[in-house]
């Protein structure tokens, strides 16, 4: 079993999500200007959930990633799977909020193992809780850490005169593509 550290978490997610920073930027781009159009948004919403299993390959991800016509072909297992996991993390927030962070993280795997290994949505589930076992508190503190540095550079962005929001805005873009690549190094260090 695979075991990940909140150092090479950072350091190594960091470092995937600047590789990338540009693809998803203009991935996310072109999601915003197209998530309103019927069908097309779905498989497009499914590239982008998608991006963090691209980037764990070290390949180069395209500029136009998220129009990948496979994912069109996975929206069911994902409706499913989605449904299954929002059904499980609300039961487990109504039991006092723990078990609730528990079993989103146990999960979090789930949508990228279904649309990356073509997994039904149960056997998914199962894998992404066998994988994130025993590695969910470097996950969880990872995920912490990660969230109040970029809230601390934000909060300093935000106070420059006359340019902070936009400053803090454009990082706010680049935090996102950082944390794929977070995500992209747990699932590359997971699924080895």
């Amino acid at each position: 079993m695979a075991q990940i550290t909140v150092v090479g978490i950072l350091k190594d997610g960091t470092q995937i999500g600047i590789k990338n920073l540009l693809p998803v930027f203009v991935n996310f781009l072109l999601f915003a200007l197209t998530c309103w159009i019927p069908y097309i948004n779905i498989g497009t919403l499914i590239g982008m959930i998608n991006l963090p299993a691209k980037m764990s390959k070290d390949e180069t991800l395209s500029f136009t990633e998220i129009f990948n016509p496979v994912y069109r072909k996975y929206m069911g297992e994902g409706f499913l799977t989605l449904s299954l996991m929002v059904g499980g993390i609300c039961a487990g927030y109504m039991l006092f909020i723990i078990p609730g962070i528990v079993i989103s993280i146990a999960w979090s795997l789930a949508l990228l193992l279904v649309f990356d290994k073509g997994m039904d949505p149960i056997a998914a589930l199962r894998k992404s809780n066998d994988l994130t076992y025993g590695n969910k508190l470097m996950i969880f503190l990872s995920i912490l850490a990660y969230s109040i540095l970029m809230s601390i550079v934000m909060s300093i962005l935000s106070l420059i005169p006359a340019v902070g929001p936009i400053l803090a805005f454009i990082f706010l873009l680049a935090a996102g593509s950082l944390l794929m690549g977070v995500h992209a190094y747990i699932y590359r260090e997971l699924t080895k």
